[in-house]
């Protein structure tokens, strides 16, 4: 008796993601065992620190990273004596890409409703390049706060304003890059989807994160001020970020101080104008929502100075979110993750063009999304006349 064609497909489906996971468990385990030098100089020592002082460490002075980071380090470090330090750094960046893949996925299912495509992917997000090279070569930790961001998001589709800022709370107690989705935020509370009382959320939350770090021993001063000190690091007007400020400081076009105030400036105009023109021309709908997140975190990173190699990693995340459920937009993803992994090349393969050119591939992709909101703004336009 033939297999009734439905139950065929779910086979070939089923066929075809196991495959798919075979190829991904290979990759991630060549990728893990690679040696990456360049992690010598900070968090393998940061893991050789928290061995041997224990809880005392997780104080973490001796770190340029926020203490939140240092307690995952300290889960693992009792597993240093059978894995190197390597890979038991890279082993905590692939075990939030994997949490990665649940919240993609269910975004994606709340969005579509269409469990193939959900998992689909929820595969394919392991084999996204800059997610794979990242965690599993880099041993980077951005995926970490993005995967609080996709929480975050997943909240606002689902209304859930407290939850939401107790996610970006987290993830701001991770990475100060969460910022980035700050125009998305802010068109949420004028569109009255976010409660202004709910704000209190992100400083409560980052205080609770923080209290161990206390605990150990670090002063409650330096805890807040982490930020504040990272921001004071002297970096060029690009640190090798695919932005426009790669060809500024080539050319010298202006100083570092007068091209930093510039930035801010550009930054909390377009901030302010995505947010604004989306609370007015943009209906709250699930598609708009990601559309001005994906914005956002285009953005703000483009134009504002000091931005490392690194800084589009949500955007390059959240637009492979979008390539799923907004029709016509998988160039967008396309094109961040050409930006992002030609950044990345001049520490991977010493390719010292490759901001260069990612910065034209991030450009084209800003222009996409722009274009797209201008084209929904026209619709709703017409909707209303």
């Amino acid at each position: 008796m033939a297999t009734p064609e439905p139950q065929q497909k779910t086979l070939r489906a089923k066929l075809a993601g196991g495959a798919i996971m075979l190829l991904t468990a290979g990759l991630y385990y060549l990728m893990i065992q690679h040696d990456d030098r360049l992690m010598y100089g900070d968090m393998v020592n940061w893991m050789i620190v928290i061995s041997e002082r224990g809880f005392p460490a997780m104080a973490g002075e001796y770190a340029g990273y926020p203490p939140t980071y240092l307690y995952l380090l300290g889960l693992v470090s009792p597993l240093r004596i059978i894995l190197s330090p390597v890979v038991l750094i890279k082993a905590v960046a692939v075990s939030f890409n994997l949490i990665g893949t649940l919240f993609v996925g269910l975004i994606i299912k709340e969005m579509t409703r269409v469990d193939t495509t959900q998992f689909l992917a929820s595969i394919l997000f392991l084999l996204l390049p800059t997610v794979a090279v990242e965690s599993a070569l880099w041993a980077q930790a951005d995926i970490i706060y993005v995967v609080f961001l996709l929480a975050f998001f997943l909240c606002t589709l689902k209304g859930q304003s407290l939850n939401a800022m107790i996610c970006f709370g987290v993830a701001f107690s991770f990475k100060l890059q969460s910022i980035f989705i700050s125009p998305y935020i802010l068109y949420l509370l004028l569109c009255r989807n976010i409660r202004w009382r709910d704000l209190a959320a992100v400083p409560l939350t980052y205080i609770v994160l923080m209290f161990p770090a206390h605990y150990a021993g670090r002063p409650w001063l330096e805890l807040f001020g982490i930020y504040v000190f990272q921001a004071n690091i002297p970096y060029g007007l690009s640190a090798q970020a695919p932005n426009f400020y790669m060809f500024v400081q080539k050319f010298a076009l202006v100083s570092h101080a007068l091209g930093t105030r510039i930035g801010m400036a550009l930054a909390v105009v377009g901030g302010l104008a995505i947010a604004i023109a989306g609370k007015l021309r943009l209906p709250t709908t699930k598609e708009n929502k990601l559309l001005v997140a994906v914005a956002s975190l285009l953005l703000i990173p483009f134009l504002l100075p000091q931005m490392h190699e690194r800084y589009f990693f949500a955007a390059d995340v959240f637009s492979y979110v979008m390539a799923f459920v907004i029709a016509g937009a998988w160039p967008v993803a396309a094109m961040m993750q050409c930006a992002s992994l030609l950044a990345y090349s001049v520490y991977l393969i010493h390719f010292g063009r490759g901001p260069y050119i990612g910065a034209l591939f991030s450009l084209s992709a800003i222009v996409f999304v722009y274009r797209m909101l201008i084209n929904r703004m026209k619709t709703s336009d017409k909707v209303h006349t």
